[in-house]
């Protein structure tokens, strides 16, 4: 999500090592579309294993009653895959840097195995939520308010895990995390990368290009847009299901998105209210939706119809949630106040080495 320009970043740490993802190639240098002089809308702010993913279920089960079998695995479905959504290989470089670009080192959203083996201990030893007992799947499941979903735990653990890896390594090498900044020196305070295309905080606006090393964005994994695509089912069916309605995407759009903006906020992280308002005219007009994976430490997040904390409503997202928010609630004000220390799954923590924290995905259409 974008965020405006009075935030401030605190100081990374940065990491080193790599878990190696098998992944397919892609080509050196990402050829992208011509993006059509549409009418910029400006923005109030930031606008496992290895492997393919595990196979899952839905969590809202509603379709499975009319139809036998897994419809909703995240293996790979025989459908055409558009060009923007690739996968990647362990280790592939997806372009040259640019002479003359800055040469920034990334950040590493992991601890590395030697110097930060004592943090990892500490946290091993707390008991994240992952044990917590789970939630009916009426409370599990939430209607926010029209055209937008809250879907708790959606994301398995496996999937989470390999969500982190996978962001890990394309995150290390070109067009990965950096910390976002303006040009009178404010820093965000997250970690950010952009995949599909590259959202400048201080233009609000999406290119093609990455201001650190003048590298094309990476290509978005399909396996995330897979994940996008059920929840958008399943909360099409919750909406069916609550509100009797049989043109469910009147009120919350579907949409196929080319534009993943991946943040990283350590414990101290903080988003102001803002809307995501920097995709094309069409995209928003239509109210393409948002939709934004929670993975790691808990965050208290803020919503509302104005940019206003105390008239705003509050939900804390936790990790493997999945939240959407298009139709008439695509334009609304919302932020992250607070990162809960501690709260991540401890087993992520240990199969990942994921640093304190909350990794973020969100997704949109441009």
């Amino acid at each position: 999500m974008n965020s405006g320009k009075d935030r401030a970043s605190e100081d990374s740490i940065p990491g080193r090592g790599g878990a190696g993802i098998k992944l397919r190639p892609s080509p050196d240098c990402i050829d992208r579309r011509e993006w059509r002089g549409a009418e910029e809308t400006s923005s109030d702010g930031l606008g496992a294993r290895h492997g393919s993913f595990s196979k899952r279920r839905s969590r809202i089960d509603l379709r499975s009653e009319q139809s036998g079998g897994d419809g909703n695995s995240l293996k790979f479905r025989n459908k055409n895959i558009p060009a923007h959504v690739k996968r990647f290989k362990s280790g592939q470089s997806y372009c040259k840097p640019a002479a003359g670009a800055n040469h920034v080192a990334p950040f590493d959203i992991c601890l590395s195995r030697s110097r930060d083996s004592a943090v990892l201990k500490s946290l091993q030893e707390m008991e994240g939520n992952q044990e917590n007992a789970e939630r009916p799947i009426e409370e599990r499941q939430r209607v926010l308010r029209p055209g937008m979903v809250l879907l708790k735990r959606y994301i398995s653990l496996n999937d989470q895990i390999e969500l982190v890896k996978t962001c890990r390594e394309i995150g290390l090498g070109p067009g990965g995390f950096y910390r976002p900044g303006y040009k009178n020196g404010a820093k965000l305070r997250l970690q950010m990368m952009c995949l599909g295309l590259n959202w400048d905080p201080e233009t609000r606006k999406y290119e093609d290009q990455d201001p650190t090393d003048g590298c094309k964005p990476p290509y978005i994994p399909r396996e995330f847009n897979q994940i996008v695509e059920t929840a958008i089912q399943d909360a099409h069916a919750l909406l069916g299901k609550d509100l009797a309605l049989s043109n469910v995407e009147e009120i919350l759009p579907a949409m196929s998105p080319d534009i993943c903006i991946v943040n990283f906020y350590t414990t101290t992280g903080k988003l102001g209210l803002h809307q995501d308002r920097d995709e094309s005219s069409e995209s928003l007009s239509k109210g393409l939706p948002v939709v934004s994976f929670s993975v790691g430490d808990s965050a208290e997040f803020l919503y509302g119809d104005q940019r206003d904390v105390n008239k705003a409503d509050k939900i804390v997202l936790e990790s493997g949630d999945v939240l959407i928010f298009g139709g008439s609630s695509r334009h609304i004000f919302h932020g992250v106040t607070s990162v809960i220390p501690n709260s991540s799954p401890k087993a992520l923590i240990e199969e990942t080495r994921l640093r304190p924290g909350r990794l973020n995905l969100t997704f949109r259409q441009y």
